[in-house]
This record gives C-alpha cells, structure tokens and sequence, in this order.
C-alpha cells in the first residue's frame, strides 16, 4: 500500500480538483470515480508527437475518473486534502506498528517529527513520503 492510499484509507479525505487548486487557489471536491471510459484500441499507427493522437488516446481511457462540476475538467486523480493532526498521527502510529523492530526512542524520534512537520504546515503527502525516507535511513538511529 502507497502512501497515498495509506492516507486515503484514514477517513476517506476529499480529492479536490488539480485545475482548481494550482490555477484558482481553489478548494473545489471531484465527483466520485464512478464514470467509466471505453478501453484502448491498440493502435500500431500512434504518433507520440501528435496532439490528435494523445487526444485520442485520452479520450479511450479505461481508467475511473473524476469530473469537476466549477471547472468541467475530467481528472485521474486530484489534490488529496490534508486530514487533521489526530488523525494523522494514528496514520503514522499504523506505519511505525506496520515496522519491525522499531526502538522505542527512535519511533518517539520519529513520531514527533513528522508532527512537527504537520502543524508547520507541511502537506500530508509530503509528509509521509519523509518519514518513510527516514524510516529506510539511519537518521533517526542515533
């Protein structure tokens, strides 16, 4: 399980729209992936240079997708909303539980920064991909 939907599993966190988000500063939830797409033709004749054919490409997608109802855009995946302190502090507590062999005072070490990073704003994602970093590391072993 990726750290994605590690944090995806905890409360079900809102997916907001990429478009939204970097272009609007926006907060703008997707719809549930509940569309589906006809598979892709396997096409021998596929141009990568070829706006035409990326577009077609795209527009055969077989993969579930999400539809913004602000800005129309059909999106594979979104922003994932950040969950609050509590909540993600069980995530982690779950990843160190999930760790073998985890000493005490390297898990507390551990535990206790990646809360920092949180309440000094750092995103979820973000997050959870440096304590996963740290925990392959001997940074926190001393």
């Amino acid at each position: 399980m990726g750290r994605r939907s590690i944090l995806r599993s905890y409360g079900n966190p809102p997916l907001y729209c990429p478009e939204c988000w970097y272009e609007c500063d926006a907060q703008t939830e997707l719809s549930e992936p509940k569309h589906h797409l006809p598979r892709v033709e396997v096409d021998y004749n596929y141009d990568p240079t070829s706006l035409e054919s990326a577009l077609e490409i795209t527009k055969h997608d077989h993969r579930r997708h999400r539809h913004c109802p602000e800005s129309g855009t059909v999106s594979f995946g979104g922003v994932l909303a950040n969950c609050d302190r509590e909540t993600f502090k069980e995530i982690v507590d779950y990843v160190l539980d999930a760790c073998d062999e985890i000493v005490l005072s390297r898990r507390k070490r551990l535990l206790d920064a990646a809360l920092e990073r949180k309440d000094a704003g750092e995103d979820d994602e973000s997050n959870m991909e440096q304590l996963v970093r740290e925990l392959r590391t001997s940074e926190f072993d001393n």
